[in-house]
């Protein structure tokens, strides 16, 4: 099964700098390479959260998924079970299994493919979905001494949330 570009994390790509500057000394000497006949020292590539574009794309998905989450919350009547924070968690665990498999038998994370992971991914089913509201449900249940509510929930919906990730990713895998 070849790997995928999100799951290679040892790797570590370059960039090229000329050869006047002089690297971080916070890298190892291995990790820095050099060519004298190019006069160009290649430094790691700088890490995706110092990228002010890739930022961007997480923030710009990040608040289209809380804004869809926001709408579900609002059209989902609450009747003492959390069933919009049910909704947008099992369904986003889904999507998310789903997008990440697409994504890495696809090729490396890179280009389009890694904007897709950041703005999709991370940002927007990030924001989509809600462990923090989950558990401030499961904390209003404990308070009501609705003991079993709480112990169900919160377990049911791991159970479903982890159920449907792996859902998504046997769909990825089948197309």
């Amino acid at each position: 099964m070849p790997t995928s570009g999100w799951r290679d994390l040892g790797a570590t790509p370059t960039r090229s700098v000329p050869g006047g500057r002089r690297p971080p000394t916070a890298l190892a000497s291995s990790d820095v390479t050099s060519d004298p006949r190019e006069g160009t020292v290649d430094l790691p590539e700088r890490p995706l959260h110092t990228r002010p574009g890739l930022v961007l794309l997480v923030g710009v998905g990040g608040a289209a998924g809380t804004a869809v989450r926001a709408t579900v919350a609002a059209l989902v009547p609450a009747d003492g079970w959390p069933w919009a924070t049910w909704a947008v968690n099992v369904t986003g665990a889904f999507l998310l299994g789903l997008l990440l498999d697409v994504l890495a038998r696809t090729g490396p994370d890179d280009g389009r493919r890694r904007a897709a992971r950041l703005l999709l991914g991370t940002g927007f089913l990030g924001g989509y979905t809600t462990f923090s509201t989950a558990s401030t449900e499961t904390v209003r249940l404990l308070e009501a001494r609705r003991y079993a509510a709480a112990a169900a929930t919160s377990v049911a919906m791991l159970v479903l949330s982890v159920g449907a990730c792996a859902a998504g990713l046997a769909l990825a895998r089948t197309a």
